[in-house]
């Protein structure tokens, strides 16, 4: 019998809102799901966030985070007037 693993969802978070915070403490753990890059409108907060969660990857814009190629989804901790943008 052939077995199939399935690979991690990669996630990302866009903003360092403390829900976001909460998120990633959450995460972490789960052996299905693996945050691969954080986005933060500000560069040097989204470097410490990733630093102080283990993610590989930060950007310093919402806009960049969208085009990295290991995200498969993206959680939004922006306030609800900023996540159509």
């Amino acid at each position: 019998m052939k077995t199939t693993t399935i690979p991690p969802l990669g996630i990302a978070i866009l903003g360092c809102a403390n829900i976001a915070q909460q998120f990633a403490i959450a995460v972490a753990p789960g052996k299905w799901v693996r945050i691969e890059a954080m986005g933060n409108r500000k560069a040097d907060t989204a470097a410490a966030f990733a630093v102080a969660y283990g993610i590989a990857r930060h950007y310093g814009s919402y806009q960049a985070l969208p085009a990295d190629p290991g995200i498969d989804t993206v959680y939004t901790s922006l306030p609800n007037a900023l996540h159509a943008q």
